[in-house]
């Protein structure tokens, strides 16, 4: 769903997490863009209250 860089700290998403997945939890232990988005986030390495360095790219 999504490609983690730990040494640039950027989280590129890929296709099927804006085509397939939705914004919102629709059923119990679903998976949602921001549980994709915040599992991506733990394997960053300067994660840790640092968010205003992430660079999520977006797609155009």
């Amino acid at each position: 769903m999504a490609v983690t860089f730990p040494d640039q700290n950027r989280i590129v998403p890929c296709d099927p997490l804006w085509c397939f997945i939705p914004t919102e939890q629709v059923a119990c232990h679903s998976v949602d863009r921001g549980a994709v988005l915040v599992h991506e986030a733990t394997r960053l390495r300067r994660c840790g209250g640092h968010w205003q360095r992430l660079q999520l790219l977006l797609p155009r």
